[in-house]
């Protein structure tokens, strides 16, 4: 059985001002890369996830209780991995952490949209795509290639094959 690869990049966006710092420390601690603009883009940046093969954003992530602390200064909101309450953790040296897109939104610059876009295969078994938009605010929209399909079914056209998702 082969594995899944894939690729994520954002677009280019603009942080708030004064948040530069705030950015640095979550794609320090969040093993994310980021990539900054030059040319047109300058004074801009793009994120990337810190695995170039997997694609995947979302992870489970070891700090120790000051960087939980400096990541809270910031005003990001962090979620243990085993759901409990960060004062129940208060004793232990590291915790465990869920990075997510709601690290980054909150930094972005009034107006700014930030689009993700991932892609992937499993060899030739199937071929996957995913896109979601960002403002400051949260979460703006999403699509993916699955739901393509389900737009394709739901205007009449029901004999369309689907590849596995």
């Amino acid at each position: 059985m082969s594995d899944w690869r894939g690729a994520s990049r954002s677009n280019y966006f603009a942080l708030a001002p004064h948040l530069e710092r705030a950015f640095d420390d979550v794609v320090r601690l969040s093993g994310i890369e980021a990539i900054q603009g030059v040319g047109e883009c300058s004074g801009r940046w793009s994120i990337t996830p810190g695995d170039p093969d997997s694609g995947d954003w979302d992870s489970t992530l070891t700090l120790t209780k000051s960087e939980v602390t400096l990541l809270t200064s910031h005003g990001v909101d962090i979620v243990l991995s085993d759901g409990e309450d960060m004062c129940d953790k208060c004793d232990d040296d590291v915790v465990e952490v869920f990075f997510d897109m709601s690290w980054i939104y909150p930094l972005l610059a009034d107006g700014e949209v930030m689009v993700i876009e991932t892609v992937g295969a499993e060899k030739r078994r199937y071929v996957t795509g995913s896109a979601e938009a960002y403002t400051r605010l949260g979460p703006l929209a999403s699509i993916s290639m699955k739901d393509i399909y389900e737009r394709v079914a739901w205007a009449g056209f029901n004999n369309l094959s689907l590849p596995h998702f």
